[in-house]
């Protein structure tokens, strides 16, 4: 007789929150405004944002203000935002997780 472990398979379990992930990628516009008094986020249109920072654009500094204050405007961790487009550039286009 053969032992019930060789063939009995496992189905997977996590495969709705695996596909639930991949559905949750948003992209969105925003237009950034360095040298800002102060930070903030102003939601323009369903998927663009003007995000000011009072960083100037030099060394990435913007870059990094502009995904730390819209992940606080947001709610989430900086990690989860993505620059897609406009590294160099004060319209871009970013990828939330």
């Amino acid at each position: 007789m053969i032992p019930k472990e060789f063939y009995e398979v496992d189905k997977p379990r996590n495969l709705a929150k695996s596909i639930t992930v991949e559905l949750t990628r948003v992209k969105i516009t925003v237009k950034v405004k360095p040298r800002a008094g102060k930070a903030a986020v102003k939601k323009t249109g369903e998927r663009e944002f003007v995000v000011s920072v009072k960083e100037a654009p030099k060394d990435g500094r913007a870059n990094a203000a502009v995904v730390s204050t819209l992940a606080n405007f947001l709610g989430i961790a900086p990690s989860r935002i993505r620059i897609l487009r406009g590294k160099k550039s004060r319209l871009k286009t970013l990828e939330i997780l």
